[in-house]
């Protein structure tokens, strides 16, 4: 991520689930973590902090995104399958990026900077496109909860 920008929450991300816009918000959290990071290159525990972000995105896809198919499986929400799609290639790109950090020889400011882009990608594709088509407001009208 080259501008290491701030991501802000705002309700045009929401897809008017409390639960699911809390998980989002957590994301928008590491995301943030990750720029926060990039923005210290010099810092004394940069490798350990970037390994905390990815240990949380890797505690996001067990928690959140089991959660959000759930609640697409439970509520017959379009597109169910392409969304699981993509849930499983996020799980597997974290797994890439966890087995990058813990090689020695990886560039750690390199990696932080891959990540940051895979975060911000997911924001801008998954939660606020994706997510948004397969809830929609006539899905809303007849909500399950979790």
């Amino acid at each position: 991520m080259t501008n290491n920008k701030k991501f802000v929450w705002n309700e045009s991300y929401g897809v008017k689930v409390h639960v699911l816009d809390e998980q989002h918000k957590k994301f928008f959290d590491i995301a943030n973590q990750l720029s926060d990071l990039l923005n210290n290159p010099n810092s004394s525990n940069f490798k350990h902090s970037l390994t905390l972000s990815l240990i949380e995105l890797a505690r996001y896809a067990l928690n959140s995104l089991c959660c959000e198919e759930e609640f697409l499986l439970k509520n017959n929400c379009k597109g169910y399958e392409d969304h699981l799609i993509s849930h499983d290639c996020y799980r597997e790109k974290v797994k890439e990026l966890l087995r990058k950090a813990r090689n020695d020889a990886t560039d750690f400011y390199e990696l932080a900077n891959e990540v940051a882009e895979f975060t911000q990608n997911w924001i801008d594709f998954h939660i606020a496109y994706k997510d948004k088509e397969s809830i929609d407001g006539t899905v809303l009208d007849k909500i399950s909860d979790i």
